[in-house]
Order: structure tokens, then C-alpha cells, then sequence
């Protein structure tokens, strides 16, 4: 056993030790553990302390210019060994990440202290949960990567189980480039969604008593610097489903391999609703009623209550929807599965397993296909609001002809929850008028589908 200031002499020394296939180690006397340690035809750079020996590194992984960074490396394990804790994933750490500090942070989430990326990011949602709108909560997760499999999720990336304390402005710069790059120009909306999402999820962090980190990594990252191309579409790509395609939907449907996604794209289509909202729907929402059949007191995504009474075959699909549901979950489509191992399934059908039914049937040899607009769960209340807007006034209440936007009444307007707990009990004129406006929207549905099954039929 050799001591002296390590440097590039002793690496040469090491290295005329395996040509000869000798044994021994050279010690550093600037920072006690720091060793270099030769077995005959290779060598490692060690930690050897009284306490034990750790590998911190195959010996031709560094060079001279790495020793002082090594020197810091053993000062921070000889720490952890003070703290009763084991070295080891401090070196693996700095193998990888070749930065003392970085290795750090590495290791105190292997021991328990530190945070992933992905562990903030669920906390944050879980606060916000509680504290923020459902819509909002809905966008964030959305535009923080923690919706699974979406292709935010892979945007990500250069955050991906790294510890919260070692993020820099340059990792979420990365993120917002790898979202602009996927969308070639036409994404920048997308970033700077996404950009507003990590701002407000460092911030909250950074708040808590428990935060590793002293300052924001978002504090200066800035929305896209680039602008968004501004494509002119064509009327016939800006618009939506007209009558026959609506009836090759409903057509398509019959076939969707996912029944709880295809019932709840029913009820989204005759109702004029927002994809999310029969997502979010209770069982006890569902109200059997003498006068209309079945009344549906909804809360959606602003938290606007209102009632509607069901036309018949949106009554019918809440029935499948109901023998299909679980007891053990409330919801109208409950989760069908734990997104990660030891989660429970307590949630509500996931918005893409909805949207990939669209998704299939307007792709390669989907019924939807030949369409000249990309159909998606949006167009549905499109397709409902540009059909009976035209129409709304033949409809009256209290002698006033309906304007254009009494649509609201079905599409979004909030008749607070205290009325709407009651009037589902009454028959009443708004009531009425819903009835009759979803009916007529089920009978221009529904003419459009018997053409669609009866052209199908014969091959045409």
C-alpha cells in the first residue's frame, strides 16, 4: 500500500502494475478513501475505508482531470457513512451521471429522501385535486405528461425518474422542444400549456415544507419562442358531422370492441354533452322519472348543474351503461384498470380509451375514413349545437320563441345545484322543452343510422 496526492503519476503507476500483473493500491492523502487499486489485469478507482471497501468505478472510466470531482465524490460518502447509510448507490449514481451533485440527489431518492420528477408531479395533481377546478386539473395532467401512454408522456422524457433537485431550466427547455419538434410548428399552443403547468407545479413544490429545492427550474423558462403556423383549412375540413355521417358513426359504433366507450360515446351524441361529462357521471345521477322516462342530474366539467331528460335511446344506453357498471365504484363507466401497481381502480373510464374509438374508426379502412375532416369526440356536441341551433326557434317558452343561445339549457348552462336537486322530481316548461329539443335531435340521429343500416344491408 502506496500514499500520495493522487494525479497523473499515479495513474501511470497503475498502469505499468497491470502490464506486469502486480497487486496493490495507491491511497490519496488529499482525501482520505480515495484509492486506486490494481488485481492483476485490471483496476478499479475504490473508497477503502477501516469500515470497508466500495468500487466506485472501472479504473480506465476516469483520467487525472476526473480527481478532483472523485475527491468530492468520497468526502459526500464518507458523510453517508456517518449517516448510517450505504455509499454504494452514490457511486452507481455518479457512474451515470458524472456530477457529484447530481449523484447526490440520485442517491438520497434511492434512500428514501429526495423526489422523483414523477413523485412531485403526482403530489402537485393530488393537491390540486382538492384545491383547483376539475378542468383545470383535467389540463394539467394533461400537459404535465401523466396521462399514460400519451405521447406527452414520451415529451417528458429528459425528466423521467430524475430527482426533483437535480431538474434544471435546461431539462424543461428540452420538454418544450421536444413538443414543438413533434408537432413540426404546429404545437406551440401545446407547449405553452405545458410550460404555464410546470410553472405552477414548481412553484407549489418549492412551497412545501418538505422541498428539496431552493429556487424554481421554471421560474425562467419562457413559453415557445416560436410562432404557430397558421394553416387555412378549407370549409369542408373545418367542419363537422352532417346527417349521413352521423348515421355511419352510430353504425360504427355497433362494432366498438370497448362496450363501456361505445356507450358512453351514445350518451355524449344525444345529449350534446362534452366527452368527459357522461365520463364523470354518478349512478345516482340517474333518475327514473314518470314524465320523461329518465332525468339526468348533471355536474360538468365548470361545475354547472342542470337537468335533462333523457330521449329514449340515450335512456337506453344509461340502462346497458348501468348493467354493465361495477357496485364496488360509483361511476356510471368506472376505471377498468390501475394505471400503476398498488393503485386502486376507483376512478372513472379513462377520456382516451373514449377518444381511441374515434381514433380507430376514422383510420385506415375505418368507417369514418373517407371523411374530409379528422373526426373526434369534440365534433359529437358540435354536430348538436350546428344541427339544432337552426331549429331552436320553433320551440317556446313562457311565449317567447327560443334564440340561438338558449342552446346552453342543454349544452352548458348551470341552474345551480339546489334547483336542479329538486326539479328532477317535477314536471315543469324548461323540462319540457329539453325533452322535446333532444327528441327532435334523436330523430334526425336516428333517421340517418336506419339509412346507413339499411344501404349497409345490401351492400351498398
Amino acid at each position: 500500500m502506496a500514499s500520495e496526492n493522487l494525479d497523473g503519476n499515479s495513474i501511470r503507476k497503475i498502469q505499468n502494475m497491470l502490464r506486469k500483473e502486480q497487486t496493490g493500491d495507491i491511497r490519496d492523502t488529499q482525501s482520505a478513501g480515495l484509492a486506486l487499486k490494481a488485481y492483476k489485469t485490471k483496476a478499479s478507482w475504490m473508497m477503502i475505508m477501516r469500515d470497508g471497501k466500495w468500487t466506485i468505478a472501472p479504473f480506465e472510466m476516469f483520467t487525472a482531470e476526473d480527481i478532483p470531482e472523485l475527491r468530492q465524490l468520497v468526502v459526500e460518502a464518507r458523510q453517508l457513512l456517518k449517516e448510517g447509510r450505504d455509499p454504494q448507490n452514490l457511486f452507481d449514481a455518479f457512474r451515470e451521471q458524472r456530477d457529484v451533485a447530481l449523484a447526490k440527489n440520485k442517491a438520497a431518492v434511492t434512500h428514501g429522501i429526495g423526489k422523483t420528477w414523477e413523485e412531485v408531479r403526482d403530489a402537485y395533481l393530488a393537491w390540486a385535486t382538492d384545491h383547483k377546478e376539475k378542468d383545470t386539473v383535467r389540463g394539467y395532467k394533461s400537459a404535465l405528461g401523466a396521462t399514460p401512454g400519451s405521447v406527452l408522456e414520451r415529451d417528458f422524457e429528459p425528466l423521467h425518474r430524475k430527482p426533483v433537485a437535480s431538474i434544471t431550466t435546461k431539462d424543461l427547455v428540452r420538454v418544450r422542444s421536444n413538443i414543438i419538434e413533434r408537432g413540426q410548428g404546429d404545437l406551440v399552443r401545446q407547449a405553452n400549456l405545458t410550460v404555464a403547468a410546470l410553472k405552477a407545479c414548481f412553484s407549489w413544490y418549492l412551497n412545501q415544507a418538505d422541498s428539496l429545492i431552493e429556487t424554481s427550474p421554471a421560474a425562467q423558462l419562457s413559453k415557445a419562442l416560436e410562432r404557430a403556423k397558421k394553416v387555412k383549412k378549407s370549409p369542408e375540413q373545418e367542419r363537422t358531422f352532417i346527417q349521413d355521417e352521423i348515421g355511419l358513426l352510430i353504425y360504427g359504433l355497433e362494432f366498438a370492441t370497448n362496450p363501456a366507450a361505445r356507450l358512453s360515446l351514445m350518451i355524449q351524441l344525444f345529449t350534446g354533452q362534452r366527452r368527459i361529462t357522461p365520463l364523470e357521471a354518478l349512478k345516482s345521477d340517474f333518475i327514473e322519472s314518470d314524465e320523461y322516462g329518465m332525468i339526468w342530474r348533471l355536474d360538468d366539467k365548470v361545475d354547472a348543474w342542470r337537468t335533462l331528460p333523457l330521449s329514449p335511446t340515450a335512456k337506453s344506453a344509461v340502462e346497458s351503461a348501468m348493467a354493465l357498471t361495477r357496485s364496488d365504484n360509483d361511476y356510471l363507466f368506472p376505471q377498468q384498470r390501475a394505471y400503476k401497481i398498488g393503485q386502486t381502480a376507483d376512478g372513472h373510464l379513462n377520456e382516451r380509451t373514449v377518444s381511441t374509438v374515434i381514433e380507430e374508426l376514422r383510420g385506415e379502412g375505418g368507417i369514418l375514413e373517407p371523411l374530409p375532416f379528422s373526426p373526434s369526440t369534440h365534433h359529437l356536441r358540435k354536430a348538436f349545437t350546428t344541427t339544432m341551433i337552426p331549429k331552436i326557434s320553433k320551440f317556446v317558452v313562457d311565449g317567447n320563441r327560443l334564440t340561438k343561445n338558449d342552446i346552453k339549457m342543454i349544452t352548458h348552462a348551470n341552474e345551480g345545484r339546489d334547483t336542479t336537486a329538486t326539479s328532477v322530481y317535477d314536471k315543469n316548461e324548461y323540462l319540457d322543452i329539453k325533452y322535446k329539443i333532444l327528441c327532435e335531435w334523436e330523430q334526425f340521429c336516428l333517421e340517418a343510422y336506419y339509412k346507413i343500416r339499411e344501404k349497409m344491408k345490401h351492400g351498398k
